[in-house]
């Protein structure tokens, strides 16, 4: 995984400010029409475009920055998606404790066999 904060040459608690300053220097100094038929700068000039966009969107850099402390974890690049809505655990468990708490019984969830006798909260005909 790249670290756009290297390409960026910042710190990882750098500001916008700090990010977007960093970003106009080094786009300056590698632009394309700067260095015409110049393979390596091209490259450098994505690489730091690339760096910018994430770092700059703070969505997106809480994902990058979750991805490098977590390697392989997920959150950031490699799975589409994610990048543009990333789920976190307390998400998933919020989800999990709120569906627990609608339930009728003991403890906020249905008895098993309630719900397949269709006796169950929401059944047709009731309890």
């Amino acid at each position: 995984m790249k670290n756009y904060y290297e390409i960026l040459g910042v710190d990882k608690k750098a500001t916008a400010d700090e990010i977007k300053a960093a970003y106009r220097k080094l786009a300056k100094q590698y632009h394309p029409d700067l260095h015409p038929g110049d393979a390596a700068a091209a490259e450098k000039f994505k690489e730091i475009n690339e760096a910018n966009e994430t770092l700059s969107d703070a969505q997106k850099r809480a994902a990058y920055d979750y991805e490098l402390e977590h390697p392989g974890m997920g959150g950031f690049g490699g799975g589409g998606d994610r990048l543009r809505h990333p789920v976190r655990a307390d998400q998933l468990c919020g989800d999990a404790a709120r569906l627990r708490g609608a339930g009728a019984g003991p403890g906020g969830s249905l008895p098993l066999r309630r719900v397949a006798a269709g006796t169950g909260a929401g059944a047709a005909g009731g309890v």
